[in-house]
């Protein structure tokens, strides 16, 4: 049966959407949009975007049903559906690692580091992916060589690096540009590496798509214009930003923008190597990882339906 069109007088109450996000960084930044914005609700959606702790917090926020969707990393929920969740995949906002690696000022080299500290938002997230991978990039070994301590966000770590807590921290913008205005020293970028990530991961559970396959398929056509206006309008996506990191500096929230707007994805797909990046790191601490491969993680419907609808094309015409 087709779908009423948004505005219609007999356009039915918009079906709600609970969608929650686990960090401050920009790579969250067209979730912020399509709420900001109003895409949700020209999707026939009432969309509650809510921040919530990346790891156990947001995987049984999701597992229960109290959320529907979430942009988070990819690394905890692979675990996760590893021991019998039914987390998984429909989609990726940005393809690759992002964020940078900051140390406190004597703190020159990444191979100074051993045996100090490093702030990530928690374990499993983003952050802490990010910054195993640029430990390793420089020789270390971050299962050994150092300790993680889990802040619970970007703000938090950087006060513990402020307050000299922690040696380091894995930060992203706009926070960086608070970083660097406190003296902290920017060790690497690990953007600069390109290497092929989910670092904001739409995750949800098979459950959630057997009962509101209809939310999900609103959700990811909000989710394309979104993404649209996060690559290619300044001014309305640092006016998400700001209203959603409650910054009001217009230089970091450019800075952010500028930092990420070209690494949004257009189509939400899943590249198997984003996936094998994870599964490659964690078999080497459980080898029975190897038996899985990147398709067992991923449902492909709902991109796969963007993609035959033609919304791609009129976005991008």
């Amino acid at each position: 049966m087709a779908q009423p069109s948004p505005g219609r007088s007999d356009t039915p109450a918009p079906l709600k959407i609970t969608v929650g996000y686990t960090t401050t960084s920009a790579t969250m930044l067209p979730v912020w949009v399509a709420a900001h914005q109003g895409i949700f609700r020209k999707q026939g959606l009432e969309g509650y975007v809510v921040r919530i702790r990346p790891g156990a917090p947001v995987s049984a926020a999701l597992y229960s049903g109290e959320m529907d969707v979430a942009v988070a990393g990819a690394e905890y929920f692979m675990a996760a559906r590893n021991k019998g969740s039914d987390h998984v995949f429909i989609g990726v906002g940005f393809p690759y690692l992002s964020g940078s690696l900051f140390a406190q000022p004597e703190i020159r080299h990444i191979k100074e580091l051993r045996g100090k500290t490093i702030g990530i938002s928690g374990f499993g997230a983003s952050s802490h992916f990010s910054a195993i991978m640029a430990l390793q990039h420089s020789g270390l070994d971050p299962s050994r060589e150092v300790k993680f301590l889990a802040a619970g966000g970007q703000p938090e770590a950087l006060a513990a690096l402020q307050k000299n807590l922690i040696d380091a921290a894995m930060l992203y913008p706009p926070v960086t540009r608070q970083a660097r205005q406190l003296g902290k020293v920017e060790l690497l970028n690990v953007a600069d590496l390109r290497i092929p990530y989910m670092s904001a991961a739409l995750v949800t559970t098979e459950r959630t798509i057997k009962a509101r396959h209809v939310v999900l398929d609103r959700f990811i056509a909000a989710m394309a214009e979104a993404l649209k206006i996060a690559r290619m309008d300044k001014e309305r996506s640092i006016a998400a930003m700001g209203r959603f990191l409650e910054v009001k500096d217009q230089g970091a929230l450019e800075e952010s923008w500028l930092a990420y707007r070209n690494g949004f994805s257009k189509d939400m797909a899943i590249a198997p190597e984003q996936v094998q990046t994870v599964l490659d790191q964690m078999a080497k601490r459980d080898p029975a990882i190897t038996k899985t491969k990147p398709s067992d993680y991923i449902d492909t419907q709902f991109v796969e339906r963007l993609g035959r609808s033609g919304i791609l094309n009129t976005l991008y015409q």
